[in-house]
C-alpha cells in the first residue's frame, strides 16, 4: 500500500496548564518528504496566531491565510490532548460552529 507522503515529521507544542487544560504557546511541525521538506513555526496567544513562519513560502496558488483565519485557533497536537476535546473554545473555529450549532452538541 502506498502512502500519501513517504518520509517524516516531527511536530512540537509548549504552553501552560491555565485552569486544568491545556493552553498552547508555540507549535512547530518538520516535515522532510522524498518531493520537499516544510517547516511551519506559530506563536499563539490566548488563541490567536501572534506570529506564523513557513519555509519554503506558500505557493501563489494557496488560498492566503486571513486576520480571521488566525483568530480562535489552537494547534494539532492541542486538539489530541484529552482535556482539549471538552473544551469547544479550543475547536477550530469551523469544527466549532458546527458542533455548538442547533443540536448544541458542545455548548
Amino acid at each position: 500500500m502506498k502512502m500519501l507522503i513517504d518520509g517524516e515529521g516531527s511536530f512540537s507544542a509548549r504552553g501552560t496548564i491555565k485552569d486544568n487544560y491545556p493552553v498552547p504557546t508555540t507549535f512547530t511541525s518538520k516535515i522532510v518528504s522524498s518531493a520537499e521538506t516544510s517547516d511551519v513555526t506559530m506563536v499563539l496567544d490566548e488563541g490567536n496566531v501572534k506570529k506564523l513562519e513557513t519555509a519554503p513560502l506558500p505557493s501563489r496558488d494557496l488560498v492566503p491565510v486571513t486576520e480571521a483565519n488566525r483568530q480562535g485557533i489552537t494547534d494539532p497536537l492541542t486538539l489530541l490532548s484529552p482535556k482539549a476535546t471538552l473544551l469547544p473554545h479550543l475547536l477550530p473555529n469551523s469544527l466549532r460552529k458546527l458542533l455548538t450549532g442547533r443540536r448544541g452538541l458542545c455548548g
